[in-house]
């Protein structure tokens, strides 16, 4: 996938207002690739990082113990929350849209 195009999307997203939606015809013209490498860039790019370190170490422990099977389900869910309720609220929005995104 060519980085150039990546940059060309990223730039023509930043140039959205926050307010408005992402007119369809600017994602249209790049394929699934580019467009996945620009949200990973973007949130790489994000000022604090998505999540600190310690953050997402909290949260793999979190799966570690359920693998283990040492917690139930809502006790796993109730963590999960406690954990993701420490990342600043911009970045649980993130979070929030790009899981109900997936889940569409």
């Amino acid at each position: 996938m060519p980085l150039p195009a990546v940059h060309v999307l990223r730039e023509a997203l930043n140039a959205v207002p926050p307010e408005q939606a992402i007119p369809l015809e600017v994602v249209t013209k790049f394929d699934a690739p580019v467009i996945a490498s620009t949200v990973k860039l973007w949130a790489l790019e994000l000022d604090p990082p998505l999540a600190l370190y310690e953050g997402w170490e909290e949260i793999r422990k979190l799966y570690r113990v359920k693998a283990e099977g040492q917690q139930t389900e809502e006790q796993h869910i109730q963590n999960l929350g406690t954990a993701l309720q420490r990342l600043p609220r911009v970045h649980l929005y993130v979070v929030d849209v790009i899981v109900k995104h997936l889940k569409a």
